[in-house]
């Protein structure tokens, strides 16, 4: 309305101009007092409006300038193409003054984008990571690029922001699941996805006044890595944190174990004394071997902290190589008596050699081994099977009637975890699969499980074998 307002009134004053001049200067005087103008009005308005000021100057030229006057039509041929040149050379310079400010708008517009962007990188940077850290982001980047609303999906952590009403999380949610940005020009809102890298976290959703494209890809990315920051500040203090606690509890309960070991070993010698004098009724004596049993399962757990204080420490296996055969039979020997008769010993019956820490390995054996015996029927039947397979060896120890399932997989390998389901029925600290695990993982290899409410559960250790010491080792044994 205001360009057509502007057109009406510039080419009014034109015709006013002509009218007034008409009578005193001649069509060549004319034209040079039009021209200077419309170049100011090509310059300083749009080009519809200088467009029609070119035209309605023409035709004032034309009806005041030209032979006959006070008419349209023109009896001079160099009249008329005077005329059309002065048309088109005015039409043309108001279309590239018209351009160039056009370009020149825009260049100040992005100008002002970069410049909040920057304001936003700055702005994030600082931000408090620890609390509302996605509400705080929405509301920067409104006040930033003066939004109407800026609305947030981060599907990391399945929230949805908004610093107002009109959005939806369905909306933000489609977009995601699309993977693809969309722009809706008619209710001046622009959706876009959040990568890291390749991956999609959400989508960001921008209503206002939109710059180009490139500033909002700008602002999508730049939300993306602020989402992402924190999350990795978040992951690195937690783990920090877990890191000292380990420490902590491992000093502790290093410092527990031998403090408690002078004790117990008094207390195991006294009881066992006590017993060699005779001369004792038979409840004292169940009363004294009582003693003298619980004595031994707190050595044994005092056993047990001690090694896990030692593998949470950085330790270096002492290799050298072994026979993994031999080695799985002084495990066997290690176990109770009657216990040690429902093991078999499965797989590979020639020399398997390895280049390995025997200390560490026959711990995880022994660990893992109790654990199969303490979890299995009384008479069913544990099978230690020794495979050579490459450059690794895998020793799989299989017990029937134990079913673990899948939500306790992982949590039993942690440091006192024991499951609800066997905690009253079995006695147990939690420390023997903790200790196995830290024990194989410093030599180099894995262990993990597969559990069947058939078949029973496997737990399956793989090491390095040590190729290269094959050769020796078997020199060694021929000799």
């Amino acid at each position: 309305m205001r360009s057509i307002v502007a057109a009406l009134c510039c080419s009014a004053i034109l015709v006013a101009a002509g009218a007034a001049l008409s009578r005193a200067v001649p069509l060549a005087t004319a034209i040079p007092l039009f021209l200077m103008p419309l170049l100011y009005i090509a310059w300083r308005l749009p080009f519809n409006v200088a467009a029609t000021a070119c035209c309605a100057t023409t035709l004032t030229l034309d009806f005041f300038f030209t032979e006959p006057r006070y008419t349209l039509r023109m009896s001079s041929a160099q009249d008329v193409a005077t005329l059309a040149c002065f048309l088109i050379v005015v039409l043309t310079i108001s279309r590239l003054s018209s351009r160039l400010s056009e370009k020149t708008t825009t260049l100040i517009e992005r100008d002002a984008a970069q410049l909040s962007l920057h304001h936003l990188a700055e702005r994030c940077l600082v931000l408090d990571w620890r609390e509302s850290l996605p509400t705080e982001l929405c509301y920067t980047v409104r006040e930033c690029f003066a939004f109407d609303e800026v609305s947030l999906w981060d599907d990391i952590e399945s929230r949805y922001i908004s610093t107002g009403t009109t959005t939806s999380r369905e909306a933000l949610q489609a977009a995601f699941m699309a993977a693809q940005d969309f722009d809706l020009p008619r209710s001046r809102q622009s959706i876009r996805l959040l990568r890291s890298g390749v991956r999609p976290i959400g989508s960001l959703q921008l209503q206002g006044s939109m710059p180009d494209e490139s500033i909002l890809g700008s602002i999508a990315t730049l939300v993306a890595l602020t989402l992402e920051r924190a999350r990795a500040l978040t992951s690195e203090v937690q783990a920090q944190f877990e890191k000292n606690s380990e420490q902590l509890r491992s000093s502790v309960l290093d410092g527990l174990a031998h403090s408690i070991k002078t004790p117990l070993t008094t207390i195991s010698v006294a009881s066992a004394g006590v017993i060699a004098m005779g001369h004792m009724t038979e409840p004292q004596t169940r009363l004294l071997a009582r003693i003298e049993d619980q004595a031994h399962y707190i050595a044994g757990l005092t056993d047990k902290l001690l090694r896990t204080a030692r593998l949470d420490a950085k330790i270096t296996p002492k290799r050298r190589v072994i026979d993994l055969l031999e080695l799985t039979s002084d495990v066997l020997h290690e176990l109770d008596s009657p216990a040690a008769r429902r093991v078999e010993r499965t797989g590979a019956r020639n020399i398997i050699s390895v280049s390995t820490d025997p200390e560490l390995l026959r711990m995880a054996l022994l660990q893992v081994a109790e654990n199969a015996l303490k979890y299995s029927p009384p008479e069913s039947i544990v099978t230690i099977d020794l495979q050579a397979e490459g450059s690794y060896v895998t020793i799989a120890i299989h017990n029937d009637g134990s079913y673990i399932p899948p939500e306790e997989s992982r949590l039993i390998f942690k440091r006192f975890y024991r499951s609800p389901r066997v905690e009253q029925s079995a006695p147990g600290t939690g420390l023997g699969l903790s200790v196995a695990t830290r024990a194989i993982e410093a030599l180099g290899g894995t262990i993990f499980l597969s559990s069947d409410p058939s078949s029973g559960t496997t737990f399956t250790i793989t090491i390095p074998s040590g190729e290269e010491f094959d050769a020796r080792f078997d020199s060694h044994r021929r000799r």
